[in-house]
């Protein structure tokens, strides 16, 4: 069973792949040596899951993007 904070920890982090990431999720990160800061940090996350998670998406439902429309198609991921 996960912990609440490792729980809220997770959908923070993938409530971000919509929207800004919220203060609570910025809080939580600890920025080691070499990086300037947490919002550094969380951004390569973000961008390895949106390239992971979201941009294959663009290539696998390519006629669904063109029948609806780019906008309605990112709306729906």
């Amino acid at each position: 069973m996960k912990s609440p904070q490792l729980l809220r920890l997770q959908q923070q982090f993938l409530a971000s792949l919509h929207r800004e990431p919220s203060p609570w999720l910025v809080d939580q990160i600890i920025p080691a040596q070499g990086f300037a800061d947490a919002e550094e940090i969380l951004n390569i996350y973000l961008h390895r899951a949106m390239a992971r998670t979201v941009d294959p998406l663009h290539d696998v439902f390519k006629t669904v993007r063109w029948l609806i429309g780019a906008d309605a198609f990112e709306k729906i991921l």
